[in-house]
């Protein structure tokens, strides 16, 4: 990413990765993703509890999250949505 402020980050538990970036208004932004790494992580775990499996999670799913309204609002053409 051009605007990134830090390399790329493995998180040591989640073996998730991520970066810092500054965004278009140039305020610090960090963005986690995961790859096949850090889901094979997440599976394996989920099989060793005992769990019947994982799920995704996105902001939308939390209801009351200024965030969460933003990303619904941008998908849903403006208008704002529950989440």
């Amino acid at each position: 990413m051009p605007n990134a402020t830090t390399p790329l980050r493995t998180e040591a538990l989640q073996r998730a990765r991520y970066f810092n970036f500054l965004n278009s208004d140039g305020a610090l932004e960090q963005l986690w993703y995961d790859d096949v790494r850090s889901l094979t992580a997440k599976y394996e775990l989920a099989d060793e509890l005992g769990l019947l499996g994982v799920g995704p999670w996105t902001f939308d799913m939390v209801r009351g999250e200024p965030r969460a309204t933003r990303i619904t609002s941008r998908r849903d053409g403006g208008r704002t949505v529950a989440a």
